[in-house]
């Protein structure tokens, strides 16, 4: 094999690793942007439903109504909440 040969050859070797490396980063870079989208609607999604809540509390007339607003099942809704996010996570 002479310098031109071994020179072409390792061209050749360092193009298919750049290709691989820019496929990679590709994927990467896709990969992150669908979990950015998938926080920027997880935390949407509980600041919303944190306002209504936290609106109801500061209207409630006396401490009974706002115990009658905060119950088992608004924590239980914000802990399917967390549930169906973890698992949106774990697909993408």
């Amino acid at each position: 094999m002479n310098q031109d040969q071994i020179t072409a050859k390792l061209s050749q070797i360092s193009n298919k690793g750049l290709e691989a490396t820019f496929s990679l980063s590709e994927a990467a870079l896709e990969n992150a942007q669908k979990l950015a989208e998938l926080h920027y609607a997880a935390s949407k999604d509980v600041l919303i439903n944190a306002q209504a809540g936290i609106q109801q509390v500061l209207t409630a007339k006396d401490p009974k109504q706002v115990t009658e607003i905060v119950t088992v099942d608004s924590f239980q809704a914000s802990g399917n909440q967390a549930v169906a996010y973890q698992k949106k996570q774990s697909i993408a």
